[in-house]
């Protein structure tokens, strides 16, 4: 860029001074003649207020009494001062003027732009107003003569000012307006973002100017040059602002208002919480919180103004009203004397369900290894009660009066050792017993006991299909099944409703498959339960079955409930659907195939224990000594002969006492010293024709790890009623 400057700023303005200072000279007379002026002019106004005051108070009197002709006698007397023109008197009642002869009438302002001057003063008398005396004076008669004077002098003054004003103008134009407004074109274009290359050329210039426009040319480089990096911190910032996944948040600290909006925030926080970025910027951390949490809020806010930084578990809310929960990480910094803090919410909802599956999986895994720790002895200890109560049922005859009293006790055992392959399932350790089935006399059997688990204000209604429904089923496990779907029912009617279970045989077509969501077409025996209790919307609707998953607030479900049935249904080979709509109340409609013909009828039709013995010697191998001599007592009743051992050692060393005699082996799978499945090992090797039935009180997963059991054998899970035990000895037995 290249400054060309001449004279100095200074210097011009000494020379503008001095022509001032003529103009000043020549301006001299003219403040004189002004003066001169104006000073007889304040003397006629000051003659004519006096005369106005004068006839002011004149016509008080004549006024208060209205005599008009009075009146007009004071106004026309005033009239003979040459110096008052026109008198106007304005009252409530009308206007009285009088004028000279030529004097044009009007309003005092017209008068006022007409050359007069106007003296207005209000007649009163007391505090009351009488009206206004407007008096009208003229200084004509004096300003005839001023005026022939002022023409002269000011003709000449004005060619005088024309010349200087002309000059100063051009002087100032080329020296000063010329470069300043070149500047401030510069300055404009710089503004607008433009950098022009070549600011300052606008012919003679001064030192100062051009001091100032190097000046300026270097400030805009500098500025430039800051720019750029401003900017290209600014993208940097914004990259790394916007591209977190974590929502940040930026609020300014106000003294006595913690609820000040956020000034920034970034689009992971928008998108986390379903909100516009100017709809947040309008919102504070509070707007975002539940109003349960505002304490714990405060909490931190302290914290965070002690300490500088927190770090804390929230809950944020989102447009539509969900729970969001995060991990927030809150900063305090200064910025331009301002302090800020900047907050960093993470989104651990995932990791919180997580943890909450962890926590139930270990509560699971609490409950299996409680069940798997009592199983055993508690099934042991049934299997000594429902085996005794069996040889007493058979023994007493059905006209005893004592017989009575064994249905209750093998009704509650039964209930005992069900509730324990309930426990099981529930901890995933029991597979399902299927056995032939009548579901209608089940649905029957359960509706007492679902009315308990529902409550008294829920009407349960049953309708049963006309015709019989043979399912081969667990039954437990069935009954698990309606239990979960009625406390499901229970908890979606709070206030009470309708819980309705329906049974009926369907014939599916192949076309209509996908209609009732089945896999195959066939007869089916359909169990419906429905209740009138809130719904669920489709997304809920689609995950119901998602291990975990629940709609129910902390620490009110598992999230088990319905896995645990779709999974029981899976195992039965059946399927089972849901239809549902908010306010609609729910359906689920389950699907289990129907038994061949007559199985129900075999299963009942099997012979019973008298029927069942037989001359053959049977090695009983039992660590429990009760159950040793249960099975002995129940085996000799039949006519067996039975040769009993303690644990697996000593079963080894009877068979070889008896060798060639023992027709079968009944042995307890896990026993010390030596297990069964090691004794059968041996006892094999030495007669490989031997034939063994293990029988158990474990569960299904200690079996598994402790025994390696061969494809085939046979096993029976304790308890065990008298009869399935001597059905299932007896077809060993029989084997060719």
């Amino acid at each position: 860029m290249s400054f060309r400057s001449r004279r100095s700023l200074a210097f011009t303005v000494a020379a503008i001074l001095l022509v001032m200072s003529t103009a000043v000279l020549g301006l001299s007379a003219a403040v004189a003649f002004r003066a001169l002026q104006l000073r007889e002019t304040r003397a006629l106004n000051r003659r004519a207020d006096l005369t106005t005051r004068t006839l002011a108070e004149a016509l008080v009197l004549p006024l208060w009494n209205l005599d008009e002709e009075q009146t007009n006698r004071i106004l026309e007397g005033a009239l003979a001062d040459r110096v008052i023109v026109g008198l106007r008197v304005r009252t409530r009642y009308g206007d009285q003027a009088r004028f000279r002869p030529g004097v044009p009438q009007g309003p005092a302002d017209l008068m006022a732009r007409a050359g007069f001057l106007v003296q207005s003063r209000e007649i009163r008398r007391g505090q009351a107003s009488l009206g206004t005396l407007e008096a009208f004076t003229t200084t004509r008669f004096m300003d005839q003569d001023m005026n022939r004077l002022k023409m002269v002098l000011f003709a000449g003054l004005l060619g005088f000012d024309l010349v200087l004003v002309a000059g100063m103008y051009l002087l100032l134009w080329m020296t000063v307006v010329k470069p300043i407004r070149e500047a401030s074109r510069f300055a404009e274009a710089v503004s607008s973002g433009r950098l022009p290359f070549a600011p300052v050329e606008a012919g003679h210039r001064f030192l100062e100017l051009e001091g100032l426009h190097r000046s300026m040319a270097t400030m805009v480089q500098l500025l430039n040059q800051r720019y750029v990096k401003l900017m290209e911190s600014e993208q940097r910032f914004r990259a790394l602002f916007n591209g977190s996944n974590d929502a940040i948040f930026v609020r300014e600290i106000v003294p006595g208002n913690p609820r000040a909006p956020f000034v920034e925030v970034n689009e992971a926080a928008c998108a986390l919480l379903g909100y516009s970025r100017e709809d947040l910027l309008t919102r504070n951390v509070y707007d975002l919180s539940p109003a349960r949490l505002e304490d714990s809020l405060d909490r931190a806010r302290k914290a965070l103004s002690a300490q500088g930084n927190v770090l804390v578990d929230g809950v944020h809310l989102t447009r539509d009203g969900r729970e969001i929960q995060v991990e927030i990480n809150a900063h305090q910094f200064e910025l331009a004397g301002r302090t800020f803090v900047l907050s960093v919410a993470r989104d651990v909802s995932e990791r919180h369900r997580l943890e909450e599956q962890l926590r139930h999986s270990q509560k699971m895994e609490s409950v299996g290894m409680l069940a798997g720790g009592i199983a055993h002895d508690f099934n042991n200890i049934l299997q000594v009660i429902i085996g005794y109560a069996n040889t007493l049922e058979v023994k007493i005859p059905e006209q005893d009066p004592n017989r009575r009293h064994l249905d209750p006790i093998l009704a509650a055992a039964g209930r005992a050792a069900q509730l324990t392959r309930s426990l099981l399932a529930f901890s995933r350790k029991e597979s399902i017993e299927p056995r032939p089935a009548e579901l209608n006399e089940l649905v029957r059997r359960m509706h007492e006991f679902l009315k308990r688990v529902i409550g008294e204000d829920i009407e349960l209604v049953t309708r049963q299909s006309p015709v019989s429904l043979d399912v081969l089923i667990d039954e437990g496990q069935i009954e698990q099944v309606l239990m979960n779907l009625a406390t499901n029912a229970r908890d979606a009617m709070p206030k009470g409703g309708i819980l309705s279970l329906e049974t009926e045989r369907v014939a599916i077509a192949p076309d209509a498959i996908g209609q009732h969501g089945v896999d195959h077409a066939g007869t089916w025996a359909r169990l419906s339960v429905s209740d009138t209790g809130s719904g669920m919307d489709e997304v809920t609707r689609l995950r119901m079955f998602d291990p975990f998953f629940t709609t129910k607030a902390a620490g009110k479900g598992t999230g088990l409930g319905l896995a645990i049935v779709y999974g029981i249904i899976r195992q039965h080979r059946g399927q089972i659907n849901a239809y549902s709509e908010p306010g609609r109340g729910t359906t689920f409609r389950i699907y289990l195939p129907v038994a061949g013909e007559g199985a129900l009828a075999a299963e009942q039709a099997a012979p019973s224990a008298a029927g069942l013995g037989g001359a053959e010697t049977i090695l009983v191998a039992e660590d429990d000594e009760s159950l040793r001599l249960l099975f002995s007592d129940i085996l000799t009743g039949q006519g067996y002969s039975v040769i009993q051992a303690g644990d697996g050692q000593e079963a080894v060393e009877r068979h070889q006492e008896h060798a060639g005699k023992v027709d079968l082996l009944l042995m307890d799978l896990i026993m010390p010293r030596m297990s069964g499945k090691a004794a059968f090992d041996l006892i094999r090797a030495a007669c490989p024709t031997v034939r063994v039935l293990f029988t158990s009180g474990y569960t299904a997963d200690i079996i598994q790890s402790r025994a390696d059991l061969d494809e085939g054998v046979d096993l029976v899970m304790k308890p065990i009623a008298t009869r399935d035990l001597l059905m299932k000895i007896r077809s060993i037995l029989d084997r060719t």
